[in-house]
């Protein structure tokens, strides 16, 4: 769960508990101001998302015709920021983008998303570019462009985190 509504229940339990709390990546400012705790990460994720299209746009010579998928938290307030920031630069730039919703179960088992991210791209065969939010799937990119015959560099993935997983992919040429 995400943002003020989501998170404030689940705070209030660590008041409770005497927890002490701190937000990271998705911030809950609400949460915050009533119950405290701190925050860690980006403050502003729409404009990180948008200068992470934009510096796809400008550095990976994307075909104008390709698809570009986005995997995100759609509908999700407070966590689809990010991600709506990068897909509204390539629609901006005249992209055909397609956004896929992540699913919750893919934080505990990455290979559950195999299925969704390779049936996207087989679905889209105009597809140039992947995004994909957060370390975790990221870092998981060989396995998903295995899976859908793609060999590294043939479809560009980017995305924000860092990790010694998303160091191996980029070394493997399967993340830019």
């Amino acid at each position: 769960p995400a943002g003020d509504a989501a998170a404030m229940p689940m705070a209030r339990q660590g008041v409770e508990a005497g927890i002490k709390r701190v937000w990271q990546n998705t911030d809950a400012p609400a949460a915050r101001r009533e119950l405290g705790g701190g925050f860690i990460g980006g403050i502003d994720q729409e404009r990180q998302g948008r200068d992470l299209g934009r510096e796809a746009i400008r550095t990976l010579d994307l075909s104008s015709d390709s698809a570009i998928l986005v995997f995100g938290n759609w509908g999700e307030p407070g966590r689809e920021v990010r991600e709506k920031g990068t897909a509204d630069e390539f629609e901006k730039a005249g992209f055909k983008v397609v956004k896929i919703k992540v699913q919750p179960s893919w934080s505990t088992d990455l290979n559950l998303a195999t299925p969704t991210v390779s049936g996207s791209i087989l679905s889209n065969p105009d597809t140039g570019l992947i995004v994909l939010p957060g370390g975790q799937m990221l870092g998981a990119a060989p396995i998903y462009l295995r899976a859908a015959n793609i060999k590294p560099g043939q479809i560009k993935v980017i995305g924000t985190d860092v990790s010694p997983e998303i160091v191996r992919a980029i070394g493997m040429g399967y993340v830019q």
